[in-house]
């Protein structure tokens, strides 16, 4: 069950006997051996139901010798199709698409006239 030798069990009934007192003590056990006794009737329980779940017997007697074990699954037996293939696209255009989404358009620039040449000279009126 445990691990527990004689040194231990006399320290934890000492320690008992100091914290309940003489007279706790007996009911406590009493409360506790109730208690051991019914986890080990329901370990007993769950352990038979286990048994009578796996039925022992069926996994120890021989396969059937007509059967050859597992067949091989196949895709067409269980009416599986591939997926079709996307439509092949460039990568040139998913670029541009991923550009243009993360950029959202900006206004078109305004253009700036040009300052005259210096050789040239404004006309004169004189």
């Amino acid at each position: 069950m445990s691990n527990l030798g004689s040194g231990e069990i006399l320290l934890v009934l000492f320690l008992a006997l100091m914290v309940l007192g003489p007279e706790r003590l007996p009911e406590a056990a009493r409360k506790i051996g109730g208690f051991v006794r019914q986890v080990r009737a329901m370990s007993n329980g769950f352990q038979e139901e286990v048994k009578k779940a796996i039925d022992i017997d069926a996994l120890t007697k021989p396969a059937n010798p007509t059967t050859q074990g597992d067949t091989p699954f196949h895709p067409e037996e269980a009416h599986i199709r591939p997926l079709p293939a996307p439509e092949p696209t460039s990568i040139e255009s998913d670029m541009e698409a991923d550009i243009r989404a993360a950029n959202p358009a900006a206004p078109e620039p305004v253009p700036t006239p040009e300052p005259p040449a210096a050789d040239e000279q404004p006309d004169s009126a004189g």
